[in-house]
């Protein structure tokens, strides 16, 4: 069982973490992205990204500074955010970090995907951004079905925690040999059940983190998680989407 999560678009100044980081996977992939995104202006960027002059400024330098070797910081020690604060990985014992690796994988828009402890450098860049790369419109038509297949090869077991953004890179090539489970968290509001974008990613994390701590590596074992009031409901469930009622 492999579980898939979301990147963020803040990230944060860290000491590099210790012990050997592991080179993404696909750094020629994500190479033609950076040459792309170092061509373009400050203007340019604060135009692609929607952000202010400052953050344009920053993320310039950023792709100009771009590397890809094993000499940054560890990928879920650097993604900020209410989904990474709620995972919680500062307190992961060596066991933990291990589980993690070979279990958690982190949908990336720049780096296809990434392990926890892949070496990674600042960058802003979701998946759904509006840049073409070569001949591809977008970046989902860049990836194309090259990371789903590539996971596929890792596990055949997968359990969807990303958002909607970046399973649409995964989704779509979906197959039978596959089984993919879908988490989805929802809240009980003047008795209609609701998905809250913040408490889905806070849900999010503590289920990663819940994952990772209890050494969880069948679906069953998810069933399991009650934590923020979230309980698992049986009877709203399929074999497909699991969920998580918050009452």
């Amino acid at each position: 069982m492999i579980v898939l999560i979301s990147p963020t678009k803040n990230m944060k100044i860290v000491q590099k973490t210790e012990g050997e980081l592991a080179i993404p996977p696909f750094v020629e992939k994500t190479g033609e992205i950076i040459d792309k995104l170092k061509s373009f202006s400050v203007q340019e960027v604060q135009h692609l990204l929607k952000i202010n002059d400052k953050l344009a400024v920053l993320n310039k330098t950023r792709y100009q500074n771009f590397a890809m070797d094993a000499e940054g910081t560890a990928a879920i020690d650097t993604y900020d955010g209410l989904q990474f604060k709620n995972i919680a990985a500062d307190d992961f014992t060596e066991e933990d970090k291990l589980f993690a690796e070979q279990k958690l994988r982190i949908i990336s828009g720049m780096y296809g995907y990434l392990t926890p402890y892949s070496s990674i450098y600042p960058y802003r860049l979701e998946f759904q951004t509006r840049m073409s790369v070569g001949e591809a419109e977008n970046l989902y038509q860049f990836w194309d079905s090259l990371i789903y297949e590539t996971l596929k090869t890792e596990d055949r077991v997968m359990i969807n925690l990303t958002s909607n953004e970046y399973s649409k890179a995964i989704t779509p090539y979906v197959d039978e040999e596959v089984t993919f489970i879908n988490c989805a968290f929802k809240v009980r509001k003047k008795g209609e059940l609701k998905v809250e974008a913040t408490a889905s990613k806070m849900a999010r994390g503590k289920i990663t983190r819940f994952i990772v701590k209890n050494k969880i590596d069948t679906p069953e074992g998810l069933k399991d998680f009650s934590e923020d009031g979230f309980c698992f409901r049986e009877e709203l469930s399929t074999s497909t989407e699991y969920v998580f009622i918050k009452e």
